[in-house]
């Protein structure tokens, strides 16, 4: 009989914690109904740039209430699409591909295959915690690991999953960057594959939506700080060749962000962020608005 040696099932353990955890999102988020956020009138914006219809027939005002999982095709007699800026879509579109050409199923796309993929994120992600945090005592290691768990099935967060909004890149790509920077920060083994990825969830999170572009900032003095040792890159500098590049990347992010907004959402952003956000901080609300 064979026995498995304690350092197999030492590598063995954060991938079964991985598992455990895609497993019990699935469950949260799929059982015993899916859960996902209902359209507030924004998915046109997201939905129309991969085909899709985002409209609730046969009353408009039933989007506000009703959370919609089968997106049918945008009829061509229909308002002209606004393409706005977000990495978003990039998920949007190959999930819609898979949908339509390898699946082979009706309809642009089914949102519970987004629940899906991010309940193999949080496999991946938690997989990873584990293995770095694997130095820690058992105790230790388990409750942050639970407290990890908690906080990406909290609704904040899980919910988005399966919403046609363009946050869910940002939350995805801040996930993606924060347990690749820990990595990253410890210069643990599969350094530059960390480093990789901390650039990738950054600028899926920088060019999410107009309001997270100034994520570039603290994102890119990060990586900018750090070293990637290149073999094929000669000379001292060889090392700030590909954070130079990642800088350059997120500045250029949040130009394409900034510059291509809709000039309605310019507006509605103005508005917004002096009705919702200063007056109702100020004593004299009517003084603020003048």
């Amino acid at each position: 009989m064979r026995v498995r040696s304690a350092g197999g099932a030492a590598a063995l353990a954060p991938v079964i914690v991985g598992v455990l955890a895609a497993l019990l999102m699935a469950a949260r988020l799929l059982l015993p109904v899916p859960v996902g956020m209902a359209n507030n009138g924004d998915a046109a914006r997201l939905m129309c740039q991969i085909g899709a219809n985002s409209h609730s027939p046969p009353w408009p005002t039933s989007q506000l209430f009703f959370v919609r999982f089968r997106y049918l095709f945008l009829s061509r007699s229909g308002p002209p699409c606004l393409h706005y800026p977000t990495t978003q879509v990039l998920q949007m579109w190959l999930t819609a591909w898979i949908h339509q050409h390898v699946l082979g199923l009706p309809g642009v796309i089914d949102m519970r295959e987004l629940i899906i993929e991010y309940c193999v994120l949080v496999g991946v992600v938690m997989t990873i915690a584990a293995r770095l945090l694997a130095a820690l005592r058992p105790t230790t290691r388990t409750l942050i690991l639970i407290m990890l768990y908690l906080l990406l099935s909290e609704a904040t967060f899980a919910d988005y999953a399966a919403s046609p909004f363009t946050e869910t890149a940002a939350l995805y790509g801040m996930l993606v960057f924060a347990i690749a920077a820990v990595a990253v920060a410890e210069r643990a083994r599969g350094y530059h594959a960390a480093y990789l990825a901390a650039w990738v969830g950054a600028v899926l999170a920088v060019g999410a939506k107009t309001e997270t572009t100034a994520l570039a900032l603290p994102l890119a003095l990060f990586l900018g700080s750090r070293r990637f040792p290149a073999g094929s890159v000669p000379g001292r500098f060889g090392g700030r060749l590909i954070p130079g590049l990642c800088v350059l990347s997120l500045v250029m992010t949040a130009y394409w962000s900034l510059s291509r907004e809709p000039l309605n959402d310019v507006r509605a952003n103005s508005g917004n962020e002096l009705t919702m956000t200063i007056m109702p901080l100020v004593p004299d609300a009517g003084a603020a608005a003048v």
